[in-house]
């Protein structure tokens, strides 16, 4: 038996499962399909291997809920890669998701900083 290691970070990136502020629902597996895809292309093209474990959830914020993917990456011992280009690449893949799913706003949970990236700073009308 063998103990392989590396260097610990992570990301949880967070998505909604609603279209922009509008109640139509995202199929969770419309998500893991884009996901599949997104990560085929990154191992063709660059041998990079973002491993997702992927739960939902539900964000609650005054009145407001709404259902939530949370897309947990790690740097996985299998596939090392280093910090910066895991970053970078994690990042790269939160706005393509963001793009496919109508989304304004995305929240990364890294291991040593939170954060957002946003097309505008709308808010959706739910809140408050």
């Amino acid at each position: 038996m063998e103990i392989i290691s590396a260097k610990r970070f992570y990301a949880t990136l967070t998505i909604g499962l609603r279209k922009r502020y509008t109640t139509e629902l995202i199929p969770v597996t419309a998500v893991y399909d884009e996901l599949s895809r997104i990560q085929d292309l990154l191992i063709k093209e660059k041998q990079i291997y973002l491993s997702a474990n992927c739960y939902e959830s539900t964000i609650v914020l005054s009145g407001h809920r709404e259902p939530h993917l949370n897309i947990r990456f790690i740097n996985y011992p299998r596939f090392p890669i280093e910090e910066d280009v895991y970053k970078s690449e994690v990042k790269s893949l939160a706005k393509q998701l963001m793009k496919a799913f109508v989304q304004n706003r995305v929240v990364i949970d890294f291991h040593d900083e939170i954060i957002m990236i946003q097309e505008r700073e709308d808010v959706d009308g739910g809140i408050g």
